[in-house]
């Protein structure tokens, strides 16, 4: 049987079976698989330009800010630090 399933309501169904077999489980495990539905693309897609695009902005705004306040507003190592914050949860 495919992880993926062919219809909405075969996913459901799914979801309600093992749910039946495991009611300790959550739901993160249980919906693990729906990253590979194609129905979820657009999500996958904007999740992606989002991040990136949140990325970018704190990584190059932090050095822009320092630019413009004489270069002494923003820590060099908040500068490194700001992305990777951003990212780590």
């Amino acid at each position: 049987m495919s992880d993926v399933p062919a219809s909405e309501d075969e996913g459901v169904e799914r979801i309600r079976q093992v749910r039946a077999e495991h009611p300790n489980l959550s739901n993160q495990l249980l919906l693990r698989f729906d990253f590979y539905d194609p129905r979820y693309e657009g999500r996958r897609l904007f999740s992606e330009l989002l991040g990136t695009f949140m990325l970018v902005f704190v990584a190059a705004g932090a050095s822009l800010v320092n630019a413009r306040f004489g270069g002494a507003a923003v820590p060099y190592g908040a500068q490194m630090a700001a992305p990777g914050l951003m990212v780590g949860r």
